[in-house]
């Protein structure tokens, strides 16, 4: 007697419920292509920076490529076409004359980049949004002295890298994926 109450009380649930049939859930498949490959990612970007500071709050106007190597050909440095930020040697950064200072998304070098690109190690800029925020590495170019700031218009705690021409270098602690603004030094 328990056994067929059970079944009539689940008869009387699913009728109630109005359960599809198995055939209405299960479709054949319906055949589509392949998702097309997402677009390039335009994070590899230049911007031409001058002594002249710009407006309060205001970020440099950008250049962006999808590749490092077409970045560095903007400003006049020959890569091998599958250049990475990584793998372009102190020679070859040195060569870039007109460059301050490159900043990595990480601190090998990897990931978004941008090239602050000039003639002189005078003045500041707040990084490009894209990249704000998330820098862990830099290449010093003209610029031997970088100090990063955490806030906009060189406020907020700071830390500084000193290196050579070429020279890759972790981003220091307190604004390690924390930059905001930079100031240039000779």
């Amino acid at each position: 007697m328990f056994a067929t109450s059970k079944r009539a009380a689940f008869g009387a649930f699913s009728a109630v419920l109005a359960l599809p049939s198995v055939g209405a859930v299960f479709a054949a498949p319906v055949a589509h292509a392949d998702p097309p490959d997402p677009p390039p990612t335009f994070d590899q970007c230049v911007s031409r920076v001058s002594p002249t500071p710009l407006p309060l709050g205001a970020q440099p106007a950008l250049t962006c490529f999808a590749t490092f190597a077409e970045a560095m050909a903007f400003i006049g440095v020959s890569t091998p076409s599958s250049a990475t930020a990584a793998s372009v040697g102190l020679s070859a950064a040195a060569s870039a004359a007109p460059y301050l200072a490159i900043f990595f998304e990480n601190p090998d070098g990897t990931g978004a980049s941008w090239v602050a690109w000039g003639t002189d190690c005078v003045g500041y800029s707040n990084l490009p949004s894209y990249i704000a925020g998330s820098v862990s590495g830099i290449r010093h170019g003209a610029c031997s002295k970088v100090k990063h700031y955490s806030g906009s218009d060189l406020t907020g705690s700071f830390g500084y890298t000193n290196g050579l021409v070429g020279q890759l270098l972790p981003v220091p602690g307190v604004v390690n994926d924390n930059d905001l603004s930079v100031k240039w030094a000779p």
